[in-house]
């Protein structure tokens, strides 16, 4: 069974509370003025990246319930944000202008290649797609949150349940480095070498990081 400790717990809880936070915001407001759609974009493509062993093995319940709802928040966030009134038309594109394939992406699916867990000449084609799509979302995850302060600086004054989602997902990062995972964080392999296994900051493995 997967360990459980307060640190993991205070991450994804603060994680989720993020997700509550942003969406209730949304709904409240009526409007996407502060919020970046990149930053958005970004996290939906961690989780995605992160999260292919769903179709391939079950760890737990809390912990296949928990990566649906990442990505499933994540998808609606973007989604309303690029095709739903009045989110769509109140969204500020001239001010959201980080240009993530450039700086975010790219680097991030180099990295991946170059430091992963992974062997070409000894794993299986999966296995090895499979560690450079976790490495790739540990290196984007470190860049996700860039966009959105980006926007935030360029408002000056900032929302309380803005900043607050900001915060929590800063707070969620903190809680699985200081453990190196989510709350239901799935056991970690022996090690391969590779710069990924070394960086117990970055915390390999969470259930919902």
């Amino acid at each position: 069974m997967p360990k459980m400790n307060i640190f993991r717990l205070i991450g994804d809880m603060s994680h989720l509370l993020s997700f509550f936070f942003l969406i209730h915001r949304l709904h409240q407001k009526k409007t996407a003025v502060g919020i970046s759609l990149k930053t958005q974009e970004l996290y939906l493509l961690v989780f995605l990246a992160r999260y292919l062993d769903l179709f391939t093995s079950f760890h737990s319940v809390y912990n296949t319930v928990m990566k649906i709802v990442y990505i499933a928040a994540s998808a609606w966030i973007v989604y309303s944000l690029r095709f739903v009134e009045p989110y769509r038309s109140t969204y500020e594109a001239a001010q959201d202008t980080f240009k993530y394939g450039q700086y975010a992406i790219a680097p991030a699916a180099v990295l991946a290649l170059v430091f992963n867990e992974g062997h070409w000449a000894k794993d299986s084609l999966w296995h090895y797609a499979f560690e450079n799509f976790w490495a790739f979302s540990i290196w984007l995850e470190a860049i996700a949150i860039v966009p959105q302060l980006i926007l935030l600086q360029r408002h000056k004054s900032v929302e309380n349940i803005t900043s607050w989602c900001v915060r929590a997902r800063a707070r969620e990062a903190r809680g699985r480095r200081r453990m190196g995972g989510g709350a239901c964080a799935v056991p970690e392999r022996g090690a391969t070498g590779g710069l990924v296994h070394s960086m117990p900051a970055l915390c390999r493995r969470s259930v919902c990081n």
